[in-house]
């Protein structure tokens, strides 16, 4: 009894394990797909930090050149 029993379970318990070999498998996939991702956008924020920094500096420099045309004109 206990062999017929194996002999039918057997099979379906080792189709969970392969179900659950290709799951676990997908996953790690996905979770690497994630994390590339995740470096791809925070390269981007970061580039877009120093453009902002550099854009703001040039701001600045603008205000500090229209001040002095102002001074100048007077």
């Amino acid at each position: 009894m206990t062999v017929f029993i194996l002999r039918i379970f057997f099979p379906i318990f080792e189709g969970y394990r392969i179900i659950e070999f290709f799951l676990q498998h997908k996953l790690q996939w996905e979770l690497r797909q994630r994390e590339e991702e995740i470096v791809e956008l925070q390269k981007a924020l970061s580039d877009m930090q120093v453009y902002l920094f550099q854009e703001r500096e040039h701001v600045l420099r603008l205000y500090s050149e229209n001040d002095r045309l102002k001074v100048d004109n007077s």
